[in-house]
């Protein structure tokens, strides 16, 4: 019994330690996964959690679209998606409920111009100063595979 009592105790610490939320960015501190440059722009960012409770950070949203494009990661294996709010410097949105901008007066770490924004209404605002096309997250998918080869 008392080993059924440790096992059970040992099992629950394990679920326990698995944390399927996003880890806050630590801008100036935290290095993108795929390129390994240092996440530094507040306005944009994205992380992906697998199903084991890793959490991967990205300077960029083209850089998770990449690595999961790559097969970095079997998609069977993500836990979610998540990406930086243009909006909300620092607050993370789920990338698959995202609005994404792709506007060339807004450039991204990566050069892909890609901006995300967790309401249609703040998109739209934004749109107006900068002018460019409007993607969810399976469109950024497509298009991080046929641009960035």
């Amino acid at each position: 019994m008392l080993r059924l009592s440790i096992l059970i105790g040992f099992l629950v610490l394990i679920l326990a330690s698995c944390s399927y939320e996003p880890e806050p960015i630590n801008f100036g501190h935290d290095e993108c996964y795929l390129c390994k440059m240092t996440i530094t722009e507040q306005k944009y960012g994205a992380e992906l959690i697998n199903k084991n409770g890793k959490n991967f950070k990205f300077d960029a949203i083209e850089c998770m679209a990449k690595f999961i494009n790559d097969g970095e990661i079997d998609k069977e294996k993500i836990h979610s998606l998540w990406t930086v709010n243009y909006t909300e410097p620092g607050m993370l949105i789920d990338a698959e409920k995202a609005f994404i901008l792709r506007s060339k007066s807004l450039p991204s770490p990566m050069a892909m111009f890609l901006t995300s924004f967790s309401k249609n209404e703040d998109l739209e605002k934004v749109k107006k100063e900068h002018p460019g096309d409007v993607y969810n997250w399976n469109g950024v998918l497509e298009l991080v595979k046929k641009e960035w080869e």
